[in-house]
């Protein structure tokens, strides 16, 4: 626990809300937590600058698709039109990219010429969202894939919005010719948007962000890879299941299962033939799956999508495996020495019951088919089972580990280095580092204008107020740093020491 600078505290006043309740719904803003920024802006203090609040509150709507709702709110502080040469202001590139969303074409130049004369990489970000909104909901998604693109890999920026539309822009440009190549892509974009927190079993918003771009540009079978990968890796979500049969031809793929059975059942007309029988069965699947394409899929995108079907979830060890991974080599080490104790048993219990009960027949048939065959099957499962209670207990320790390192940096004060925090990282940092607000006041007032799950704290080392709690996407926790003070307020001597460890700090 980090120990205070001697008399520092936070003012408890309510202007000390106000002043730093713009830079919260900033820095959702900046993290996509685009309704979590709406309601921040939708309770700004009075005395906020209006204009500000109006244009932010505008760029919000545009985000999320609400033209008419940016253009109001720009109306509303007498934004209504921008310069012949050109946006001269924020607000006024706020306006011409709601123009440009609407499918006005010299706008959207106007964005473009702004965007290559924007120096500062916080400028490029900037003006590079607004480039990838108006381009986005104007329908010009090659250019908005650009633009999130360049947004997420050359400034790094990883958000919801960033990530899904990425996702939807390689998925897109999967190699057509190399099933291994685009299974790769495929596959890389799913583990982009498991980075996200909460993930997709929680909230499905990005994968669905990117399910629908991707059937905007025609392409339903990149969706449905990309929704097989999905749903294939993770516990099961409605969202996406319902989401993924939209995408699937369901009567189609049942007249294909109803073949592949088919030609199964045919293929052990071949067994009698022995090897020669195994070489054309084997010879007719390899072709089969290299040909036989899956209804609704071309042939190569058939062979990514027979790829993804080799993996599966387990809800055990909460890990993501491929059938050809399985440790099939001591299964069959068990299943051998199975059978030799089967074997063993068999010769002793058949010659003991002989001696004991006389010869039968049917008995000792009974007696060696339970032993030679019920063994080495008991063998198997029980090296399966023992496999998968090794697994459970390694990803439990992972697991372990992982939030040991997660918790073990969060009772460390992050206000000189991080202004916001997602995940299990920001509710640590919640619980072990920040302290009770000095009275009541302050968090009553959160809970009127957010709700019962935002919390408030200070930190105990600069007097920095935090906002923060369950209030992200799907419940995630998100800690957003205030304004950090700059001249230390007198502790008041009724001011505790920590918070209460087991209520988080209210």
């Amino acid at each position: 626990m980090s120990t205070p600078l001697p008399g520092l505290a936070v003012s408890s006043t309510a202007p000390a809300l106000d002043t730093t309740w713009l830079d919260w719904a900033g820095r959702a803003g900046a993290l996509d937590e685009l309704g979590l920024a709406i309601r921040l802006l939708a309770t700004a203090p009075v005395a906020a600058d209006r204009e500000a609040v109006a244009v932010a509150r505008a760029r919000l709507l545009l985000l999320t698709g609400d033209l008419d709702g940016a253009r109001a709110q720009l109306a509303s502080v007498g934004v209504t039109s921008a310069g012949p040469e050109g946006p001269r202001s924020w607000p006024e590139a706020v306006l011409v990219t709601v123009q440009a969303a609407a499918g006005h074409a010299p706008s959207l130049h106007a964005l473009l010429t702004l965007r290559g004369r924007a120096g500062d990489a916080q400028g490029a970000v900037a003006v590079g969202y607004l480039l990838a909104a108006a381009a986005q909901h104007s329908g010009n998604l090659e250019l908005a894939g650009d633009a999130w693109h360049d947004l997420a890999i050359r400034h790094g920026v990883v958000t919801p919005l960033t990530v899904g539309h990425l996702a939807a822009r390689e998925v897109h440009r999967r190699d057509p010719l190399d099933s291994g190549t685009a299974i790769q892509v495929v596959w890389t974009q799913r583990e982009n948007l498991a980075t996200l927190e909460p993930d997709a079993a929680v909230d499905p918003g990005p994968v669905l962000l990117a399910v629908a771009d991707l059937r905007s540009l025609d392409d339903d079978e990149g969706a449905r890879l990309l929704l097989e990968a999905v749903t294939r890796s993770q516990r099961p979500q409605p969202a996406l299941t319902e989401a993924l049969a939209e995408v699937t031809p369901a009567r189609a793929m049942r007249r294909h299962t109803v073949l592949v059975v088919a030609a199964w059942t045919f293929s052990l007309l071949l067994v009698p033939l022995g090897a020669i029988g195994m070489l054309l069965a084997t010879g007719a699947s390899r072709l089969w799956t290299t040909y036989v394409p899956l209804p609704g899929l071309g042939r190569v995108d058939s062979q990514v999508l027979r790829g993804l079907r080799g993996l599966r979830f387990d809800a055990g060890t909460g890990a993501v495996e491929h059938e050809s991974a399985s440790p099939t080599g001591w299964y069959g080490l068990a299943g051998i020495a199975g059978f030799a104790a089967g074997l063993a048993a068999a010769l002793t219990g058949a010659d003991a019951l002989t001696q004991a009960l006389g010869p039968s027949t049917s008995r000792d048939v009974v007696v060696w088919l339970t032993a030679i065959v019920g063994l080495p099957v008991l063998a198997v499962l029980a090296a399966r089972a023992g496999h998968r209670r090794l697994k459970v207990r390694a990803r439990r320790r992972a697991g372990a580990a992982r939030i040991r390192d997660v918790v073990a940096t969060a009772d460390r004060c992050r206000c000189w280095s991080d202004v916001s925090l997602v995940g299990e990282l920001a509710e640590a940092y919640l619980e072990r580092h920040l302290r009770a607000w000095p009275d009541a006041e302050g968090p009553v007032e959160v809970a009127r204008r957010l709700g019962t799950d935002a919390r408030l704290g200070w930190c105990p080392t600069t007097g920095t107020p935090w906002l923060g709690g369950p209030i992200g996407r799907g419940g995630s926790y998100v800690a957003l740093r205030g304004t950090v003070p700059a001249v230390p307020v007198p502790a008041p001597p009724s001011a505790p020491d920590r918070a209460p460890r087991s209520g988080f700090y209210l």
